[in-house]
């Protein structure tokens, strides 16, 4: 998206998906203790509350979905429109990308099978040729890259009132098809054509946005929103609360995509309102600019904390932290935070931002 279209919630929206899903996996992480205090049981809680991180995901589906399709509507009558777009997407993702599997390769033991599946961003299809998951994070970009492969080319050819057509038709049918292949023992939540349908809703919005239909925006904004409510309490009955179920397969991630494109709706359709004036400060805003390092860093800073604590700092007289839950929780809290960050500011810094200032050469 370009300058002018620029949507500075947005960020702040990218910043809160990068610190969901890396306290998601802090709680997942995190041992098993004892809750006989009172700040050993809000502890519990926090960690219960922080577990649904991984909508963080499907939130950064939904934003990809609308800022990529938006920039190819825009970009569509312009000359060079395909080198332009993939040499953008090339100088964002890959350098940083292929520095990231350079690590792993020395952060895990013999990663190589899937090293070579996350060369070719098929780390999400790691089950289909029985290689473990080696790293996780890598696997939603390996759903980008696929919409990024293929969605220029229906943008380019396809006009605009069928393309909606088509993103919809794929937020409709996903829920129900991923219900059938869950019951029939072929689902895997990391492959693509299962996760479709947040990033054909943000491309459905940004369409929208884009047409007569744009005064609507508000309104739609509300139905998303309520949708994603009803369907979440309706299939609760039946087991929507968990991906361990078929209705919570079906919708989990669709509410979570719903939801979002209920926010991106309203602050497309209401720039600079008050209800959202926290997306555009300053602190989520900086974590949004470098969500796409946090993202990728923030496991090995946290696998690594646990490797560090269990044979070094925490041993001998030091282990009471370990007995200290609160305590400890603070302690890796801010050193995964402090790290992240401090790696992620000097990537834009010195590493992404130089390399990507080479994108104006693509205009």
């Amino acid at each position: 998206m370009s300058e002018k279209n620029h949507i500075p919630e947005l960020d702040g929206l990218r910043g809160i998906a990068a610190l969901m899903v890396v306290f998601h996996h802090i709680a997942q992480q995190f041992p098993g203790f004892a809750q006989n205090t009172l700040p050993e049981k809000l502890l519990h809680a926090w960690l219960r509350l922080t577990m649904p991180g991984w909508m963080g995901v499907d939130v950064f589906f939904v934003l990809s979905g609308f800022l990529i399709t938006g920039i190819l509507l825009d970009t569509k009558h312009q000359p060079h429109f395909y080198r332009n777009f993939y040499m953008k997407r090339i100088l964002r993702i890959f350098p940083l990308y292929y520095l990231i599997l350079v690590v792993m390769l020395f952060f895990f033991a013999k990663p190589w099978p899937f090293f070579t599946l996350c060369v070719f961003y098929m780390a999400n299809f790691c089950s289909l040729f029985g290689i473990p998951l080696t790293f996780g994070p890598l696997w939603s970009l390996s759903v980008e890259e696929h919409f990024y492969f293929l969605w220029p080319w229906a943008v380019k050819f396809v006009r605009e009132r069928a393309l909606l057509a088509a993103s919809l038709l794929i937020c409709f049918v996903e829920p129900p098809f991923r219900y059938y292949a869950f019951k029939h023992g072929f689902f895997d939540p990391y492959f693509s054509w299962f996760r479709f349908d947040g990033l054909a809703l943000g491309a459905a919005i940004a369409i929208v946005s884009r047409s007569n239909l744009a005064r609507h925006l508000k309104s739609m904004a509300y139905v998303l929103c309520f949708a994603a409510v009803f369907l979440f309490c309706v299939s609760l009955p039946f087991g929507g609360n968990t991906r361990l179920k078929p209705a919570g397969t079906a919708v989990l991630y669709s509410c979570a995509s719903l939801f979002t494109g209920g926010i991106v709706c309203f602050v497309r359709a209401s720039p600079a309102g008050l209800l959202f004036a926290p997306l555009r400060g300053k602190f989520l805003k900086f974590t949004g600019d470098i969500s796409y390092c946090l993202y990728l860093v923030h496991l090995f800073i946290i696998l690594g904390f646990y490797r560090i604590a269990a044979t070094r700092f925490f041993a001998g007289p030091s282990e009471a932290l370990w007995r200290t839950p609160v305590l400890f929780y603070a302690v890796h809290v801010m050193t995964v935070l402090v790290l992240c960050y401090g790696i992620g500011a000097l990537s834009k810094k010195c590493f992404e931002g130089p390399i990507r200032s080479y994108r104006v050469r693509f205009q």
